[in-house]
């Protein structure tokens, strides 16, 4: 499990970053205001989910099954606890 807790980590500080940027990008002053929602509208919703995907498409119990498929297969036959 400590390796699912170390990926689990840098995934975490990931989001961390990401949710800090937004909450900057998203309560602009303006005029900067226009700027933003500029940019916005030129990557459109499906640029939006691209740049996220990695967020929103995550599945976790995928994560979690190689992390342990790793395991078992760094281990000795026959010695899977």
């Amino acid at each position: 499990m400590a390796r699912y807790q170390q990926a689990r980590q840098s995934r975490v500080t990931r989001v961390a970053s990401t949710s800090a940027t937004n909450g900057t990008i998203f309560h602009l002053p303006w005029p900067l205001t226009l700027a933003r929602d500029l940019a916005i509208t030129a990557q459109g919703g499906e640029g939006h989910m691209r740049r996220l995907d990695w967020l929103y498409g995550y599945a976790a119990h995928a994560q979690l099954a190689q992390t342990l498929a790793d395991r078992i297969s760094l281990q000795a036959p026959g010695q899977i606890h």
